[in-house]
């Protein structure tokens, strides 16, 4: 099976199939605390934030989902409109494909021109971590960067989603070795995110360690990518050990949180993040950032553009309320004292 027909066959099994985690992300065991006496205006709220020296107006990451294939094309161009529109950072769909045509001025279905869609928005590049263990040239992952005019590059890991895959790696030795030769070579930042599975604080502390910009733990709760696979080789069989294998994006969260004490660097929370509530609670935990990609790709699946324009607008006033009837003005003072842990 090609490449491009997986990265469709992806599309269409995380938003038209039950794909998504059956064990929850644990912030259903957290309670926002109401506060009937906020003090505050609903016209004071600020939910603006910076990444990388870039304004944010809300601290939503759309999170990696396609390119490589001909609609990814549309889809990435859609989505850095969007981005651009509502200041809000956009992570592309791997650029393994830009790899495998080393020196080609003539970018893949998904990346050409994708920059002047969203010119002042903050655009991240994307590779898979087994290719950069096995990519001897940094410069060459740098190309993925330069050739998007990207502001960072998120090198994810997915080792339970490739060995649930057929034609998957099973390799995954020198992974963090590589991404430490990327960090030094690069002249961007570095994110690390995981795919579904989730980061606990043991591996944080290896890549913060090697001078990772940013970690994005992933956690157990959204897109069972493990489930995805099974569902994309039509296996109807019931779900096996894999299939809710990770750890709950909240307990992610606040195993990592507590190495802001030693590191400085960027926490982001996704992982079944599909409730603006659920923003606020990973934020009172310490991430510093939030992370959605399938409710906005099935709302573009299912509705449009135009509806993934509306519910962005609504995600920001929705966001502006959480604030209020918790008491936070300001996405700083969305600490531990504002939910019940």
């Amino acid at each position: 099976m090609s490449s491009a027909q997986r990265k469709a066959d992806h599309v269409r099994v995380t938003t038209q199939l039950d794909s998504q985690y059956h064990t929850p992300t644990g912030f259903e065991t957290l309670r926002l605390k109401h506060q009937a006496l906020p003090e505050c205006s609903l016209e004071e709220i600020q939910t603006e934030t910076t990444l990388f020296d870039k304004p944010m107006s809300m601290p939503l990451i759309i999170s990696s989902m396609t390119g490589g294939y001909d609609k990814g094309q549309t889809i990435n161009q859609d989505l850095c409109q969007l981005a651009e529109e509502h200041q809000l950072a956009l992570g592309l769909g791997s650029q393994r494909s830009m790899l495998d045509k080393p020196g080609s001025s003539d970018l893949p279905d998904g990346f050409r021109e994708i920059r002047k869609y969203a010119p002042t928005a903050l655009l991240f590049g994307n590779i898979g971590a087994t290719q950069v263990a096995q990519q001897a040239d940094p410069s060459r992952l740098m190309h993925l960067v330069d050739a998007l005019e990207a502001d960072a590059l998120i090198v994810h890991l997915n080792p339970l989603q490739e060995l649930t895959q057929p034609e998957g790696d099973r390799d995954f030795r020198g992974i963090l070795k590589g991404i430490e030769k990327l960090v030094i070579h690069s002249h961007a930042p570095i994110i690390v995110k995981e795919t579904g599975a989730g980061i606990h604080g043991g591996v944080a502390k290896k890549l913060l360690n090697i001078g990772v910009s940013a970690i994005d733990v992933a956690g157990a709760g959204g897109t069972s990518w493990a489930r995805a696979e099974q569902l994309r080789h039509n296996d109807q069989s019931p779900r096996d050990v894999f299939s809710d294998w990770g750890i709950p994006t909240a307990n992610c969260i606040h195993d990592v949180a507590p190495l802001k004490k030693d590191w400085t660097f960027v926490l982001i929370a996704s992982g079944g993040l599909y409730s603006v509530a659920d923003w606020a609670k990973a934020l009172c935990l310490g991430a510093d950032l939030v992370g959605v990609a399938q409710p906005i790709m099935k709302t573009y699946v299912e509705q449009g553009v135009n509806a993934v324009d509306e519910l962005l607008g609504q995600w920001k006033k929705d966001l502006s309320k959480v604030m209020c009837l918790v008491g936070a003005t300001k996405l700083d003072e969305l600490t531990s004292e504002k939910c019940y842990l």
